[in-house]
């Protein structure tokens, strides 16, 4: 099965393009895996999904590790994922972890901001 991490900033502000990108790319991967964070791409996305024909992976972070444990979910799903998806306001450092450690694990990686792919990286 073909699976799509999808993660993105709080301070995305086009809950439509995610929609959009949801409806325009479901065909390429059955699973949609993120991380729950309410008020961002993660649910709006959520909420395109349960429309299409995907599975969804909803991953809760590990509170008991605090802090650090948005970091170890977000490695784990990269980890789990074919290629990720993140709409980035620039600023998250959140995203912006997903986004290196993806590279890093040579996995492709589609960057989104302000209505544009700013960057994509095919392993």
């Amino acid at each position: 099965m073909k699976i799509l991490m999808l993660c993105g900033s709080r301070g995305y502000a086009n809950p439509e393009q995610v929609r959009e990108y949801m409806r325009d790319n479901y065909i390429h991967f059955e699973v949609l895996l993120h991380g729950n964070c309410p008020n961002s791409p993660d649910v709006w996305a959520d909420v395109e999904a349960r429309k299409l024909p995907l599975i969804i992976g909803r991953v809760d972070y590990p509170s008991c590790f605090g802090k650090r444990g948005g970091p170890m979910r977000n490695k784990a799903m990269v980890k789990m994922a074919d290629s990720v998806v993140a709409f980035w306001d620039g600023k998250s450092k959140g995203t912006e972890g997903v986004i290196e450690y993806a590279r890093k694990l040579g996995k492709p990686v589609e960057i989104i901001s302000c209505g544009l792919a700013l960057r994509t990286q095919l392993s």
